[in-house]
This record gives structure tokens, C-alpha cells and sequence, in this order.
């Protein structure tokens, strides 16, 4: 009996598996989109082996899907593709669903699935799920809407397979251009329409996509009449032309002006992909590069340089330039050169299947300058603190259903940095202004330094497997577990060596709580520092099984340190003298004072008093309160970096927590408060406690 129960919960586990690995690829809240997980991985294992399969198998899928329905000057197929098993299921599933949009939403899915994860990641693509697409090509057509016959002439400069194009047209012709009782007339208006859109991107198989669903569509309502075209551009929309001037907009140089910018522009980082940015230093975005950025940044001052001060852009984008320092400039721009209609923060909900780490925002405006009057549309789709989860259809109707919350623009943006979406209540905007105003820094008085990075912590199962090492998975290399520690301190003895000279106890973020941090570390750094010279034999027998891991790092490959050093080791003071510890990420600020031996990793900082502390008051037991108070919290929320529902507690933002000034007469006294102590939480409890806290802080830092 207990080996059946066994095998039934193992069942189950399994089966859970299999649907959490399959929906975080392929959208969950749309289940026409499910693609069977057989068929899942085997389209995935033939993408793999065989890249360039991709252009032939889309070609040949709508050959099998839709043979009626091709115009005479279609290129034929592969036919040698048409007799694929593994085609002929996908083919199957295309065609599962009699609704013509449905199947070319099908069809769009299959172009993003043909690209492997690496490819997609890489690029920063991930295309709108139809649903989605849908919400926000009607929220952007409202504002403009005058009905079928007022044809709007609208661009998505990275359209993909057409998803946003299709939602447009679709929009427009459930909203009446498809009820127009008059054929003639209602083939005349949807030609005009579909003329009027215009796409651009850089894959040409997916633009192919995209052309493909509107002859689909009109051999299906038109059959025989002649077709309209969509005006699509195959190129890079951020490209300058050998006169310096926009390629995009030379192509768009003989056609009517945009009444409307629609698009989910590509999501890549400069810090990995430099090559990209290069050429965005000079030319047209010479002004508006600052570094730091990202490439979604640019398609905001791309809507700024194609519109006219009637056209609408709405972009889809992470929510991270609300308040990325690398973002103020382009806040900046958004403040004083748009007028923001609507602002839609999607929080936690995951609008993408297969990306990571989501946040993302809608950010509808005019291509203007604002009215001193101008009001923006604030809407919020989860509560802050609500949990992860895919979006689903009754988000959107939710959506569509809350009462918006209407600011001045000018209100919008607010502190030095013109950070965005704070939503501070009057009193709460107002007291953190006249904190800023009283306040110096917090880098004026500490240092503010990452842990430590070794480039290979323990092994992985990718890098044993890649490189063929004999140790297992999760082989400590540079952090070692209790088993392994015991084993290298016994190794290090019998050479005659003291293990307290090559091992430092570890730590992780979770060790810090507001006050306190473990003690008792789980793990052991091997601190083969840079004043190590030379490498004991007994650690050389310990490194030399991970030896591919190490020497592939980019310093080692690069000559700037031997093999067996830790990648970036920072200076042993950070970690021995008494400190500050804080994680980089945590829903409120958590510091916590230790002055013991307390290494950790790049996900944690620390926090350490420069010569200035001394005269301004300051001193590392006031900072731990005055960070832990919920005004500090308060001011990180609504002044600080957010990824989400987390405060994102880095080396600028950090730096730049302000700290009131303290008069001569006042450091007496908070010295001896300070010696007298607090209460204890565990007495008061954890509320009354923070309470009674920043009462005592506002008092004896004059903040009343």
C-alpha cells in the first residue's frame, strides 16, 4: 500500500512538472495557444538540430493550412517538408481551430517557438500573446477612434510575426468596419486599412508571417478581388542611413503621417551586449545616449522623432525605467516632450511566457509637450506585495474595469531624478521632500561595496556535463559545504598548514534580518586572494578537477590573474571591520550591524563609515536604525530603484538614502540614547516597535 501511495504522489509530481516546464513557454491564459508537450519537444529538438529549418517549415505549414486560400504568386514549398510527421502534427494543431485569426495566432506562436531559447534571450524577443495584444491595440485606438471610415495610418516598429497589426485590424473590424452592410463599401474600407499599417523588423521569416495573415484574411472575406498589401520594411528601425538620417524614416518619408506608434520593442541590456549599442553613440540618438541603458529606451525616442504632435505611441515595456538611474534621461524627455495619456504597471503579473524576471508597463502618449494642466491615467493590474503569476484574461477585464487614477504629469515625476509611478500620497510626497532638503547622502559619510564574485561557487550540472568532470553537481569549488570543509581542513593540517588562513566563514542574503545576521555560517570560502602567491598543493588537488570551469573565466582568459584566484576577492577589510550588511533585493530595507568575520557573495553590500562619519554625527548603530525605519523603506519606495514589489537596495541607490543633518547639540544626545537602548521587539511587538522607532528618529533628527 505505502509503495502505491508512493507511486501515485510521484505521478503527480511529475505530471505538475511537465505543466510547469510547458507553461513557462507557451502562454497559459490563452488555451488555444497550448502546444501539446510531445509536440512541444519535438519541436524543440528538431529547432536545435537543424536552425535553418525554421523558414521552410513556416512556409510549408501554411501550404498545408490554408492551400485555397494562396494567391496564385505564392512561391511553392519544400514539398520534400510537406511528408514531415513532425510538420503534419503542427499542421494539425494550426488548423485545430476553424477562426482565421486563431490560426494565424497559431502560426505567430510557432515562428517565436522556432527560435531556441538562447536565440530569443539573446535577441530580447518575445512576441504579444494575442490576447494581450488585443487589450492594448483598443487602448490605444480609443483615444483616436472616429469610426471604420476615419482610416488611421499606424507603425509597429518591431512587429514581428504582425500580432499588434492583426490586433489593430481586428479591433477595427469587430468595432464596425466588418458590420458595413455595403460589400463594395466594406471591401474599399478594409483596404484602405490594411494599406495604412506598416510594420518593420529585422527577421525576415517572421514579416513573412505577418504577410501571410492578411492575404489569409482577404482570400477568406474577398475571395478574388484585388489584395492589399500591409507596407512592411525587413531592416533595423534604430539604423541610421549613410546620410546620418533614420532609415526608417527615409521609408516613411513619402507616406501619410502616423496617427499611431504600436509596439513590445525587444528588451536587451547594454551591459552584455555592446556591440549592439555601438552605433547608437553617434547619428540620430548622439543626444539621447547616456549609457547604462537599455535598447526599449530608444523606441520611445524613436516615437518622440517620428510623430507629429497628433500621433499616439504606445510601447510595451519592462516597467524598469520607472526608476533605472539609466532611465533619467529618458524620463526626462517623457516629462518636458510627451504627454502621458494612460500608464498601465502590470507588477508581477507574467505577460511573457519563457522571459525572465518580468515587470512590464504600458506607456500610452502623445508625441507633445503637455498642457500645464495635463492629467495622466495611472491604472495598476495587482496589488504591490501580490505573488507571481501568469496574466489571465480576468486581469484585463479587471483592468478595464478600475477607476483610473488621475495625477498632474508634472506630479508624475517626481525627486531629482524625475522618478516615475511613485504614487506617494500627498503627505507621505511632502515629507519626503522636506527630507531631502534637510539630508546629505549616504555616500558623503560611507562607502557603499558588493560582496564578493569567485566566477565559480560550485559546480553545476551544465558545467559537468559540458566539460566531463568526474565531480558530482554542486561540488563545492570556491564555497564549500560542511562535509567538504571537513575534508580540505584535515587535507590542509596534514600538509602543516592552518586552515583559518585560507578558509573564511559564508554567508548569504537570507542570513540578514532587520538587526541581526546569522552567525553561524553553512558554508566555507576557499579566500584565495590576490596577496596569495602561490598555491598550496593541497588546494592545487582541490581546484584541479574544475580547472575547465576556472580557466574560462573572462579575467583568466584575459591574463589578468592565474587560474586558481578568485575573480574578484575585493579588499579583506570590507569584510572583518565592523560593517553594515544589507541584500541586494528585499520587499523593505533589512540592515544589520556585525562586526565579526562575515564574507558573502555579489548579492549583498556592506556598508562602512569614511573619515567624514566622525564629525557629522553618524556612526554605524545610528545608520542601522535609521535604514531599518519604515521612513527609509518609505523612501526607497517612492524614491529609490523597484524591480516589481522589491526594493532594489544596489550601490548608487544606497548611496544615495539621505541623511538628515545633525547639529552639534543633537550628537550628545544620540549618543546617549543610542547607549541606553531601544525596547525590545519581541516586548512590543514588530509594528509597535518600528513605530515608536521613527517617532524617536524624527524627534532627535529634527525631522518634526
Amino acid at each position: 500500500m505505502k509503495q502505491r501511495v508512493i507511486c501515485i504522489i510521484k505521478a503527480h509530481l511529475l505530471a505538475f512538472v511537465q505543466r510547469f516546464w510547458q507553461n513557462g513557454r507557451v502562454s497559459k491564459h490563452n488555451s488555444d495557444w497550448f502546444l501539446p508537450p510531445l509536440l512541444w519537444r519535438q519541436l524543440q529538438a528538431r529547432s536545435a538540430a537543424t536552425p535553418d529549418w525554421r523558414a521552410n517549415c513556416l512556409q510549408t505549414l501554411v501550404h498545408l493550412v490554408w492551400p485555397a486560400h494562396l494567391p496564385e504568386n505564392t512561391p511553392p514549398s519544400d514539398l520534400t517538408l510537406t511528408d514531415d510527421p513532425l510538420l503534419l502534427a503542427l499542421a494539425e494543431w494550426v488548423a485545430g481551430v476553424t477562426d482565421i485569426w486563431a490560426r494565424l495566432q497559431r502560426l505567430a506562436l510557432l515562428s517565436e517557438l522556432l527560435a531556441s531559447q538562447p536565440q530569443r534571450k539573446q535577441t530580447g524577443l518575445y512576441y504579444t500573446p494575442p490576447r494581450l495584444a488585443r487589450y492594448l491595440a483598443e487602448t490605444s485606438l480609443r483615444p483616436l477612434w472616429q469610426g471604420p471610415h476615419k482610416v488611421l495610418h499606424c507603425l509597429d516598429p518591431a512587429c514581428g510575426s504582425g500580432m499588434f497589426l492583426w490586433a489593430l485590424f481586428q479591433t477595427v473590424w469587430d468595432w464596425g468596419l466588418g458590420a458595413i452592410s455595403n460589400l463594395k463599401q466594406r471591401e474599399k474600407l478594409s483596404f484602405e486599412w490594411i494599406s495604412a499599417l506598416r510594420g518593420c523588423d529585422l527577421d525576415p521569416q517572421a514579416l513573412e508571417v505577418a504577410r501571410i495573415g492578411f492575404v489569409c484574411f482577404w482570400q477568406h472575406c474577398f475571395p478574388g478581388r484585388p489584395m492589399p498589401q500591409p507596407r512592411l520594411h525587413c531592416g533595423d528601425a534604430l539604423a541610421a542611413s549613410e546620410s546620418g538620417q533614420l532609415q526608417l524614416a527615409d521609408w516613411l518619408a513619402d507616406q501619410p503621417p502616423l496617427d499611431l506608434l504600436l509596439s513590445n520593442p525587444p528588451y536587451l541590456g547594454e551591459k552584455n551586449h555592446r556591440a549592439v549599442f555601438e552605433p547608437l553613440r553617434q547619428g540620430p540618438w548622439a543626444a539621447d545616449y547616456r549609457g547604462r541603458g537599455d535598447l526599449y529606451y530608444y523606441f520611445f525616442y524613436l516615437a518622440l522623432k517620428l510623430g507629429q504632435p497628433q500621433t499616439l505611441a504606445g510601447l510595451l515595456t519592462p516597467s524598469y525605467f520607472l526608476s533605472a538611474s539609466g532611465a533619467a534621461h529618458l524620463r526626462q524627455r517623457l516629462l518636458h516632450d510627451s504627454s502621458l495619456l494612460q500608464l498601465i504597471d502590470f507588477q508581477s503579473l507574467r505577460l511573457f511566457p519563457g522571459a525572465q524576471g518580468q515587470h512590464n508597463a504600458f506607456t500610452l502618449l502623445r508625441c507633445a509637450p503637455p498642457d500645464p494642466a495635463h492629467q495622466v491615467a495611472l491604472r495598476r493590474a495587482l496589488h504591490p506585495r501580490a505573488r507571481s503569476r501568469q496574466l489571465q484574461a480576468s486581469d484585463l477585464d479587471a483592468l478595464d474595469q478600475q477607476a483610473p487614477d488621475y495625477r498632474p504629469q508634472h506630479a508624475l515625476f517626481q525627486g531629482r531624478t524625475a522618478l516615475m509611478l511613485s504614487q506617494a500620497s500627498e503627505a507621505v510626497a511632502a515629507q519626503l521632500q522636506q527630507l531631502e532638503q534637510q539630508a546629505e547622502p549616504l555616500g558623503t559619510y560611507f562607502s557603499v561595496s558588493q560582496g564578493i564574485v569567485s566566477g565559480a561557487d560550485r559546480l553545476s550540472a551544465q558545467q559537468q556535463k559540458a566539460h566531463g568532470i568526474v565531480c558530482a553537481p554542486g561540488s563545492g569549488i570556491f564555497v564549500i559545504n560542511p562535509d567538504e570543509s571537513t575534508r580540505l581542513e584535515g587535507a590542509l593540517r596534514q600538509a602543516g598548514l592552518d586552515p583559518a588562513d585560507w578558509l573564511r566563514p559564508w554567508f548569504k542574503n537570507s542570513d540578514i534580518q532587520p538587526f541581526a545576521v546569522n552567525t553561524c555560517p553553512r558554508y566555507q570560502l576557499l579566500y584565495l586572494h590576490r596577496g596569495v602567491q602561490t598555491l598550496p598543493a593541497v588546494l592545487e588537488a582541490h581546484l584541479q578537477p574544475f580547472y575547465p570551469v576556472l580557466a574560462r573565466r573572462r579575467e583568466v582568459m584575459q591574463g589578468r590573474l592565474p587560474w586558481w584566484q578568485l575573480q574578484w576577492p575585493r579588499q579583506p577589510g570590507r569584510f572583518t571591520g565592523p560593517k553594515l550588511v544589507l541584500p541586494q533585493r528585499a520587499e523593505s530595507v533589512r540592515a544589520a550591524y556585525t562586526a565579526l568575520p562575515w564574507y558573502a557573495s555579489a548579492d549583498v553590500y556592506f556598508i562602512q563609515p569614511r573619515s567624514a562619519a566622525a564629525s557629522s554625527g553618524w556612526q554605524l548603530e545610528l545608520l542601522e536604525l535609521w535604514l531599518n525605519s519604515p521612513l527609509v523603506s518609505q523612501w526607497f519606495y517612492h524614491r529609490g530603484k523597484r524591480k516589481g514589489a522589491l526594493l532594489e537596495l544596489y550601490q548608487q541607490p544606497l548611496s544615495q538614502v539621505p541623511l538628515p543633518r545633525i547639529a552639534p547639540a543633537q550628537q550628545r544626545r544620540l549618543q546617549q540614547w543610542l547607549r541606553g537602548g531601544l525596547p525590545e521587539r519581541s516586548q512590543r511587538g514588530e509594528a509597535a516597535y518600528q513605530a515608536q522607532l521613527t517617532q524617536m528618529l524624527k524627534q532627535y533628527l529634527m525631522l518634526e
